[in-house]
């Protein structure tokens, strides 16, 4: 099962992330050098929170990302039509929306390598 089919990067946003200008604990949304990053969590582990996504069918707007973490408790995905990437850790998760192709461009290549955001 789904979150909304199909899922997006502002669907995951507006349904699991801390809205902008309100905090849940340490979470809030905010912006940071090059994109805004929001914040939320999910109850659920990393093989559930990839198929709530619908991230492990082909040509969906989400997209597991090969390497740069520990599946399946820490890794990213991305939705590359709308410059995002998803990250999950442990029940923990942001979406970075980058104001640039450029930008996105770089962020996944720095994921690659494996160095942290």
């Amino acid at each position: 099962m789904t979150l909304i089919s199909p899922v997006t990067a502002k669907k995951v946003i507006e349904r699991l992330c801390v809205p902008e200008g309100e905090r849940a604990g340490a979470w809030e949304t905010r912006r940071k050098l090059g994109h805004m990053f929001h914040a939320g969590f999910v109850m659920c582990d990393g093989y559930e929170f990839v198929a709530m996504l619908d991230a492990w069918r082909p040509f969906t707007p989400i997209r597991l990302l090969p390497d740069g973490g520990d599946w399946p408790y820490s890794f990213a995905l991305a939705a590359d039509a709308e410059r995002s990437m998803i990250e999950y850790c442990e029940g923990d998760m942001g979406v970075r929306v980058y104001d640039t192709a450029r930008a996105y461009r770089d962020a996944l290549e720095k994921y690659a390598r494996g160095e942290a955001e």
